[in-house]
């Protein structure tokens, strides 16, 4: 089922990529100063 999803719908799994790594680097940078 995934790569049917991602075959019909690239740029919106893209798009869902970008803001999962974005989140990602958010929450390390925030988590960075406590250690």
């Amino acid at each position: 089922m995934k790569h049917m999803l991602f075959y019909h719908c690239p740029s919106v799994l893209f798009t869902i990529n970008s803001s999962m790594l974005i989140i990602f680097f958010l929450l390390f940078y925030a988590l960075m100063p406590v250690q």
